[in-house]
């Protein structure tokens, strides 16, 4: 079956997000933690360093909404991403109107 156009844009914006979540954002957070000069000698500890750093909560929320998007459908998602879209367009994200555009 195929994909509607909005669909499509979803997909590649998640997968764009998440490439950036790889390159870009664990790239500055392993820097961040290099320049700190942490050793951290176990897991516990080397977790505890990480959530301390600037570039964590970026890092977190870019993972967990990467993941939310993906998953069958997420319907937290698709309520957050509509939070964000402009108040011309807000009349489209109506639960009734997420389900019934779904393919």
């Amino acid at each position: 079956m195929p994909h509607s156009i909005e669909a499509r844009a979803k997909l590649d914006f998640v997968l764009t997000l998440r490439r950036r979540w790889a390159d870009t954002l664990h790239a500055a957070m392993r820097a961040e933690y290099d320049a700190a000069g942490h050793a951290a000698s176990t897991p516990k500890e080397a977790r505890s360093l990480v959530h301390v750093l600037a570039s964590y909560p970026w890092f977190a929320w870019a993972e967990r909404n990467a993941q939310k998007a993906l998953e069958s459908r997420s319907s937290e998602w698709e309520a957050t991403f509509c939070g964000l879209r402009s108040t011309t367009t807000e009349s489209l994200c109506q639960p009734s109107l997420l389900k019934a555009r779904r393919p």
